[in-house]
């Protein structure tokens, strides 16, 4: 005899790949299907029966000082701005992936045929818990990130003021000191010696702004995205 039996009625807005409904059917060879589409019109009957799986939000909570999604601790921001948004951005994309790969393994799992409608409640259950705290975790980030958005735009801006710095300082040199042009052997004269004077009081400037110019140009790179 075909039997048709709804097993789940799932209402998980973090789980949209098993949401609406999930349907077990014996078919005609009595093989036991697991689906998230109806079955065949051919095999449905009115034996059906509906559970439901909770799926309850999680926000972050304090405990001890530190926040939590769920079990998870949520990484400290007690580091420089850029590093803090590097290593927040670096966090999304792995905790993005988690889902990813969890939505895989879920559809794996419901066809599977060899569990009981318990083990796989069990396991919709623990599956729709991670889904749960990753999301709340790339929430949180992603919160994070706004609230850093003043200091990314710093750090942007601080990278081309030490750029334009150098520049300007550049071409006052080549005003005030000349350039010279001179090649091979050079006749040491009191024009000479004031060039070189006058380049040095420029050069230890901008090896100053040089040095600032790689921090800079560190933390740029720490928070730049595609």
């Amino acid at each position: 005899m075909k039997q048709l039996i709804l097993l789940l009625s799932l209402m998980l807005v973090a789980s949209p790949a098993i949401s609406g409904k999930l349907y077990k059917w014996v078919g005609e060879d009595g093989t036991v299907n697991y689906t998230q589409s109806p079955p065949p019109d051919a095999v449905k009957n009115e034996n059906t029966k509906e559970m439901n799986i909770s799926s309850t939000t999680i926000k972050p909570i304090k405990k001890r000082g530190k926040y939590y999604c769920g079990s998870d601790q949520l990484p400290s921001l007690d580091r420089s701005a850029a590093v803090n948004i590097s290593n927040l951005q670096a966090r999304i994309y792995d905790w993005e992936d988690a889902l990813e790969r969890r939505q895989t393994d879920r559809a794996k799992y419901i066809k599977r045929r060899h569990y009981s409608a318990k083990n796989l409640n069990e396991a919709l259950q623990r599956f729709n818990r991670d889904d749960l705290e990753d999301r709340c975790k790339i929430e949180w980030a992603q919160n994070q990130l706004s609230s850093l958005q003043g200091e990314k735009k710093k750090i942007f801006s601080r990278h081309e003021m030490v750029k334009s710095a150098i520049q300007e300082i550049e071409e006052k040199k080549a005003r005030e000191c000349g350039v010279d042009e001179r090649t091979g052997f050079i006749t040491v004269d009191d024009e000479y010696n004031a060039s070189v004077q006058c380049k040095k009081r420029f050069d230890r400037e901008l090896r100053k702004l040089e040095r600032e110019l790689k921090k800079a140009e560190r933390n740029r790179n720490l928070v730049e995205t595609e």
